[in-house]
């Protein structure tokens, strides 16, 4: 892990050994001193969607979309529906 990397969104890329979330600083990153040096990990610039869609795919084809945050909170309503509004 290198301090240069953040602020970055980071997550493991197989398992799910730490929590996947954008960290401040290799302070803030809980299991360093646990992951063996060749542990995968994806890192990226921290982003914030404005409206976030779940795709489903099987056999290469999306089967399925569904709203899933709307400015970073889950867009699920409080009758339990999960509508997307059209702008």
């Amino acid at each position: 892990m290198r301090r240069e990397w953040f602020t970055a969104f980071i997550k493991p890329a197989d398992d799910k050994c730490f929590s996947a979330k954008v960290y401040g600083s290799l302070d803030d990153f809980p299991t360093v001193e646990y992951l063996a040096p060749a542990t995968p990990i994806l890192n990226s610039e921290p982003v914030v969607w404005e409206v976030e869609f779940r795709c489903f795919s099987r056999e290469h084809r999306c089967v399925a979309i569904s709203i899933y945050e709307r400015n970073s909170e889950l867009a699920q309503a409080t009758d339990g529906s999960w509508l997307a509004e059209e702008k």
